[in-house]
Protein backbone atom coordinates (compact mmCIF):
# COMPACT_ATOMS: atom_id res chain seq x y z
CA UNK A 1 0.00 0.00 0.00
CA UNK A 2 1.00 3.23 -0.90
CA UNK A 3 2.02 5.42 2.23
CA UNK A 4 3.16 9.34 2.48
CA UNK A 5 5.62 9.38 5.09
CA UNK A 6 6.75 12.77 4.80
CA UNK A 7 5.06 15.02 7.54
CA UNK A 8 6.15 18.32 5.33
CA UNK A 9 3.06 17.32 2.75
CA UNK A 10 0.15 17.22 5.28
CA UNK A 11 1.33 20.74 6.30
CA UNK A 12 1.10 22.15 2.67
CA UNK A 13 -2.24 20.67 2.50
CA UNK A 14 -3.20 23.28 4.96
CA UNK A 15 -3.45 25.55 2.34
CA UNK A 16 -5.55 23.55 -0.16
CA UNK A 17 -7.73 23.03 2.54
CA UNK A 18 -8.11 26.68 3.06
CA UNK A 19 -8.63 27.63 -0.17
CA UNK A 20 -11.37 25.36 -0.47
CA UNK A 21 -12.92 26.33 2.95
CA UNK A 22 -12.95 29.89 1.60
CA UNK A 23 -14.57 29.19 -1.79
CA UNK A 24 -17.41 26.83 -0.31
CA UNK A 25 -18.44 29.17 2.29
CA UNK A 26 -18.23 32.35 0.07
CA UNK A 27 -20.95 30.13 -2.34
CA UNK A 28 -22.71 29.27 1.03
CA UNK A 29 -22.97 32.51 3.09
CA UNK A 30 -22.22 34.98 -0.01
CA UNK A 31 -23.49 33.42 -3.48
CA UNK A 32 -26.58 31.32 -2.31
CA UNK A 33 -28.32 33.86 -0.01
CA UNK A 34 -27.76 36.96 -2.14
CA UNK A 35 -27.91 35.29 -5.96
CA UNK A 36 -29.37 31.85 -5.89
CA UNK A 37 -32.37 32.30 -3.84
CA UNK A 38 -33.35 35.82 -4.84
CA UNK A 39 -33.81 33.91 -8.12
CA UNK A 40 -31.12 35.90 -9.85
CA UNK A 41 -29.81 32.42 -11.68
CA UNK A 42 -27.96 33.79 -14.20
CA UNK A 43 -25.97 35.80 -11.98
CA UNK A 44 -25.18 32.89 -9.79
CA UNK A 45 -24.31 30.68 -12.53
CA UNK A 46 -21.30 33.24 -13.66
CA UNK A 47 -20.56 33.86 -10.21
CA UNK A 48 -19.78 30.28 -9.38
CA UNK A 49 -17.99 29.77 -12.60
CA UNK A 50 -15.56 32.63 -11.67
CA UNK A 51 -15.62 31.58 -8.23
CA UNK A 52 -14.22 27.66 -9.74
CA UNK A 53 -11.68 29.38 -11.94
CA UNK A 54 -10.45 31.72 -9.65
CA UNK A 55 -9.77 28.68 -6.64
CA UNK A 56 -8.59 26.29 -9.44
CA UNK A 57 -5.98 28.70 -10.40
CA UNK A 58 -4.64 29.36 -6.94
CA UNK A 59 -4.72 25.74 -6.45
CA UNK A 60 -2.54 24.90 -9.60
CA UNK A 61 -0.47 28.19 -8.67
CA UNK A 62 -0.05 26.69 -5.09
CA UNK A 63 1.20 23.29 -6.63
CA UNK A 64 3.51 24.94 -8.71
CA UNK A 65 5.32 27.36 -6.01
CA UNK A 66 5.57 23.53 -3.91
CA UNK A 67 7.21 21.69 -7.19
CA UNK A 68 9.35 25.10 -7.33
CA UNK A 69 11.05 24.38 -3.64
CA UNK A 70 11.60 20.64 -4.32
CA UNK A 71 8.21 18.86 -3.78
CA UNK A 72 7.90 15.90 -5.74
CA UNK A 73 4.40 15.36 -4.78
CA UNK A 74 2.60 18.12 -6.88
CA UNK A 75 5.06 18.15 -9.59
CA UNK A 76 2.86 16.27 -12.28
CA UNK A 77 -0.02 18.05 -11.55
CA UNK A 78 1.55 21.42 -11.19
CA UNK A 79 1.77 22.70 -14.35
CA UNK A 80 -0.79 25.03 -16.58
CA UNK A 81 -2.12 21.70 -19.16
CA UNK A 82 -5.36 21.12 -20.57
CA UNK A 83 -5.69 18.19 -18.24
CA UNK A 84 -4.86 19.76 -14.99
CA UNK A 85 -6.69 22.37 -15.40
CA UNK A 86 -9.80 20.17 -16.01
CA UNK A 87 -8.85 18.02 -13.34
CA UNK A 88 -8.86 21.10 -10.71
CA UNK A 89 -12.02 22.83 -11.93
CA UNK A 90 -14.08 19.09 -12.17
CA UNK A 91 -13.03 18.79 -8.33
CA UNK A 92 -13.59 22.55 -7.27
CA UNK A 93 -17.28 21.83 -9.31
CA UNK A 94 -17.93 18.77 -7.21
CA UNK A 95 -17.01 20.52 -3.74
CA UNK A 96 -19.17 23.05 -4.27
CA UNK A 97 -22.20 20.75 -5.90
CA UNK A 98 -21.94 18.15 -2.87
CA UNK A 99 -21.70 21.37 -0.50
CA UNK A 100 -24.35 23.22 -1.87
CA UNK A 101 -26.63 20.34 -1.40
CA UNK A 102 -26.46 19.62 2.11
CA UNK A 103 -26.72 23.19 2.55
CA UNK A 104 -30.02 23.66 0.71
CA UNK A 105 -31.15 20.29 1.67
CA UNK A 106 -30.44 21.66 5.68
CA UNK A 107 -32.28 25.00 5.02
CA UNK A 108 -35.16 23.28 3.53
CA UNK A 109 -35.61 21.00 6.72
CA UNK A 110 -35.12 24.22 8.81
CA UNK A 111 -37.38 25.93 7.12
CA UNK A 112 -40.29 23.09 7.06
CA UNK A 113 -39.71 22.72 10.87
CA UNK A 114 -40.14 26.96 11.44
CA UNK A 115 -43.86 26.88 9.19
CA UNK A 116 -44.90 23.81 11.20
CA UNK A 117 -43.74 25.36 14.35
CA UNK A 118 -45.76 28.44 12.90
CA UNK A 119 -48.59 26.46 12.28
CA UNK A 120 -48.56 24.96 15.81
CA UNK A 121 -48.57 28.46 17.89
CA UNK A 122 -51.46 29.19 15.01
CA UNK A 123 -53.31 26.88 16.49
CA UNK A 124 -52.85 27.13 20.04
CA UNK A 125 -53.65 31.13 19.26
CA UNK A 126 -56.62 29.93 18.05
CA UNK A 127 -57.21 27.20 20.20
CA UNK A 128 -56.65 29.88 23.22
CA UNK A 129 -58.87 32.12 21.84
CA UNK A 130 -61.75 29.92 20.86
CA UNK A 131 -61.52 28.81 24.53
CA UNK A 132 -61.72 32.43 25.93
CA UNK A 133 -65.12 32.36 24.03
CA UNK A 134 -66.49 29.78 26.65
CA UNK A 135 -68.58 32.35 28.34
CA UNK A 136 -68.64 32.34 32.10
CA UNK A 137 -72.38 33.07 32.79
CA UNK A 138 -72.84 29.43 32.38
CA UNK A 139 -70.99 28.66 35.76
CA UNK A 140 -72.51 32.01 37.24
CA UNK A 141 -76.16 30.67 36.64
CA UNK A 142 -75.04 27.24 37.92
CA UNK A 143 -74.05 28.55 40.82
CA UNK A 144 -77.22 30.50 41.62
CA UNK A 145 -79.06 27.04 40.28
CA UNK A 146 -76.79 25.92 43.31
CA UNK A 147 -77.37 28.34 45.72
CA UNK A 148 -81.04 27.33 45.27
CA UNK A 149 -80.71 23.59 46.17
CA UNK A 150 -78.91 24.09 48.78
CA UNK A 151 -81.59 26.19 50.18
CA UNK A 152 -84.03 23.98 49.74
CA UNK A 153 -81.84 20.81 50.99
CA UNK A 154 -82.56 18.83 47.60
CA UNK A 155 -80.68 15.69 46.90
CA UNK A 156 -79.63 17.17 43.45
CA UNK A 157 -76.85 19.65 45.50
CA UNK A 158 -74.11 16.86 45.86
CA UNK A 159 -74.18 15.70 42.05
CA UNK A 160 -74.65 19.55 40.95
CA UNK A 161 -71.07 20.38 42.82
CA UNK A 162 -69.65 17.22 41.65
CA UNK A 163 -70.14 17.86 37.78
CA UNK A 164 -69.18 21.78 38.39
CA UNK A 165 -66.05 20.97 39.72
CA UNK A 166 -65.25 17.76 37.45
CA UNK A 167 -66.15 20.54 34.13
CA UNK A 168 -63.56 23.39 36.18
CA UNK A 169 -60.81 21.16 36.32
CA UNK A 170 -60.99 19.83 32.81
CA UNK A 171 -60.94 23.20 31.62
CA UNK A 172 -58.09 24.85 34.31
CA UNK A 173 -56.09 21.84 33.96
CA UNK A 174 -56.78 18.73 31.66
CA UNK A 175 -57.52 20.97 28.48
CA UNK A 176 -54.00 22.61 28.40
CA UNK A 177 -52.56 20.07 25.69
CA UNK A 178 -52.67 20.22 22.04
CA UNK A 179 -55.14 17.38 22.15
CA UNK A 180 -56.96 15.46 24.58
CA UNK A 181 -58.83 12.32 25.01
CA UNK A 182 -61.93 12.26 23.01
CA UNK A 183 -63.75 10.30 25.84
CA UNK A 184 -62.85 12.89 28.34
CA UNK A 185 -63.99 16.24 26.27
CA UNK A 186 -67.69 13.61 25.59
CA UNK A 187 -67.48 13.31 29.67
CA UNK A 188 -66.87 17.02 29.95
CA UNK A 189 -69.86 17.64 27.09
CA UNK A 190 -72.35 15.63 29.36
CA UNK A 191 -71.43 17.32 32.57
CA UNK A 192 -72.46 20.29 30.94
CA UNK A 193 -75.72 19.36 28.96
CA UNK A 194 -76.54 17.47 32.38
CA UNK A 195 -76.04 20.97 34.35
CA UNK A 196 -77.72 23.15 31.44
CA UNK A 197 -80.95 20.13 31.71
CA UNK A 198 -81.05 21.10 35.70
CA UNK A 199 -80.88 24.76 35.15
CA UNK A 200 -83.78 24.51 32.27
CA UNK A 201 -86.27 21.79 34.14
CA UNK A 202 -89.07 20.41 32.25
CA UNK A 203 -88.83 22.51 29.91
CA UNK A 204 -85.59 21.56 27.82
CA UNK A 205 -84.47 17.38 27.11
CA UNK A 206 -81.13 16.73 25.60
CA UNK A 207 -80.51 13.37 23.73
CA UNK A 208 -76.72 12.99 23.42
CA UNK A 209 -75.77 10.04 21.15
CA UNK A 210 -72.53 8.91 20.62
CA UNK A 211 -71.91 6.14 17.81
CA UNK A 212 -68.38 4.09 17.02
CA UNK A 213 -65.23 3.67 18.70
CA UNK A 214 -64.02 6.71 20.60
CA UNK A 215 -61.36 4.51 22.82
CA UNK A 216 -57.92 5.75 20.98
CA UNK A 217 -59.30 8.95 19.24
CA UNK A 218 -57.72 12.04 20.39
CA UNK A 219 -59.14 16.08 19.36
CA UNK A 220 -58.05 19.56 20.31
CA UNK A 221 -59.42 20.20 23.45
CA UNK A 222 -62.81 22.77 24.30
CA UNK A 223 -63.82 22.48 20.45
CA UNK A 224 -67.21 20.99 20.49
CA UNK A 225 -68.77 22.68 23.33
CA UNK A 226 -68.54 25.85 21.34
CA UNK A 227 -71.47 24.45 19.43
CA UNK A 228 -73.15 23.39 22.03
CA UNK A 229 -72.95 26.33 23.81
CA UNK A 230 -74.25 28.68 20.95
CA UNK A 231 -77.20 26.64 20.49
CA UNK A 232 -78.36 27.28 24.59
CA UNK A 233 -76.88 31.12 24.23
CA UNK A 234 -79.19 31.64 20.83
CA UNK A 235 -81.41 28.66 20.60
CA UNK A 236 -82.76 27.80 23.81
CA UNK A 237 -82.26 30.86 26.10
CA UNK A 238 -84.87 32.88 23.48
CA UNK A 239 -87.50 29.94 23.34
CA UNK A 240 -90.13 29.52 26.08
CA UNK A 241 -92.11 26.55 25.24
CA UNK A 242 -90.40 23.32 25.15
CA UNK A 243 -87.89 22.37 23.46
CA UNK A 244 -85.44 19.15 22.68
CA UNK A 245 -82.08 18.98 21.55
CA UNK A 246 -80.31 16.08 19.99
CA UNK A 247 -76.63 15.69 19.73
CA UNK A 248 -74.90 13.02 17.48
CA UNK A 249 -71.03 12.38 17.63
CA UNK A 250 -70.16 9.46 15.19
CA UNK A 251 -66.21 8.21 14.61
CA UNK A 252 -66.34 6.64 11.08
CA UNK A 253 -63.10 5.81 9.66
CA UNK A 254 -61.04 8.23 11.12
CA UNK A 255 -63.36 10.92 10.96
CA UNK A 256 -65.42 13.04 13.43
CA UNK A 257 -68.75 13.42 13.15
CA UNK A 258 -71.09 16.08 15.64
CA UNK A 259 -74.42 16.87 14.51
CA UNK A 260 -76.50 19.11 16.66
CA UNK A 261 -80.83 19.20 16.13
CA UNK A 262 -83.00 21.80 17.91
CA UNK A 263 -86.46 20.79 17.96
CA UNK A 264 -89.09 22.90 18.97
Amino acid sequence: MFQIRDPIFYVQLILFFLIDISMVYFNLYVLIPRLLLPGRYFYYGISLAITILITATLIMLLKQVYAHFGSTLFAITAPFTFGNAASAIIERFYLLGLTSAIKLAKDWIQSRQRIKEREKQYLETELNFLKSQIQPHFFFNTLNNLYSLTLKKSDQAPDVVLKLSDLMSYMLYESNTSKVPLNKEIAYLQNYLDLEELRFGKRLTILFKVEGETDEVYIPPLILILFIENSFKHGVKNIVDKIEIEICLKVENENLFFQEFLIN
